[in-house]
């Protein structure tokens, strides 16, 4: 089965998320791949639990925990998709499950200047097809 966008989200939040004493936690039904745009903070993913600060890519599977604590100004992409072709593969891996094979990555992974133009032309495109009638 191919990869089914639902949702496609771009925000730009001027407060907080998760300034108080802990992150705010979501688990996802769905799967879930972000762009952090602008901003920093806290976040957790599955074990993980690092200080970021934006650009960075995120690729989460369903129900694994994820913990917003960014703070300040934040701007972000997420896309949450229907697909069995993604997994926890560790408590900070997902591996991902092709045709052609499978790959391990990271949950979360910082991005070069170069590399966020891609990405953020990915996710528009993603952002336009997803609200089509089609």
């Amino acid at each position: 089965m191919l990869p089914f966008v639902q949702t496609v989200f771009h925000g730009q939040h001027a407060g907080d998320a998760g300034a108080s004493q802990s992150p705010r936690q979501f688990r996802h039904p769905l799967p879930i791949v972000g762009c952090l745009i602008r901003g920093g903070g806290r976040y957790q993913m599955g074990e993980e639990d690092v200080l970021i600060r934006a650009p960075t890519l995120s690729l989460l599977p369903a129900q694994v925990r994820d913990g917003n604590g960014l703070v300040g100004p934040y701007e972000s992409f997420w896309c949450q998709f229907e697909w069995d072709g993604i997994r926890q593969a560790s408590g900070r891996e997902a591996q991902v499950e092709l045709p052609e094979g499978h790959f391990r990555r990271k949950f979360l992974r910082s991005l070069a200047a170069s590399e966020l133009r891609g990405v953020l032309a990915l996710f528009r495109r993603l952002q336009l097809w997803s609200r089509r009638p089609d």
